[in-house]
């Protein structure tokens, strides 16, 4: 049960890694490697999990625990300098939603409207 889990989770943050490092790609904006870095601590986190666990061997918590607790910090960090990004806001205008999706970034949010 233990390993099925950490597979789901291993699963999503490959997906989640990839979609932001797939964002910084198209915005250039460095401070998206903030989430990229969050997410490989948490995939190297649960990789060791996974490997003790299939190997059988104990699970050490230091070295579980150790890039959790550096996950939580770049999150922190991004929550500090999320509001000095203006190209993510505009650009991903539901956030990360539209950047879990893999959408292209938004290039025009003001349309017109034309009235008759």
């Amino acid at each position: 049960m233990l390993v099925s889990l950490t597979l789901v989770v291993i699963l999503f943050e490959i997906w989640y890694v990839s979609a932001f490092l797939a964002a910084y790609m198209r915005l250039r904006e460095s401070r998206l490697l903030l989430l990229v870095g969050q997410g490989m601590m948490i995939l190297l986190a649960f990789a060791y999990i996974a490997y003790a666990s299939l190997g059988g061997q104990p699970i050490n918590p230091i070295i579980a625990l150790a890039p959790l607790v550096l996950s939580m910090v770049a999150l922190g960090i991004w929550r500090a300098v999320a509001g000095s990004v203006p190209r993510f806001a505009q650009s991903y205008p539901r956030g990360f939603i539209d950047v879990l999706l893999f959408r292209r970034p938004a290039s025009n949010l003001k349309r017109r409207v034309r009235t008759k």
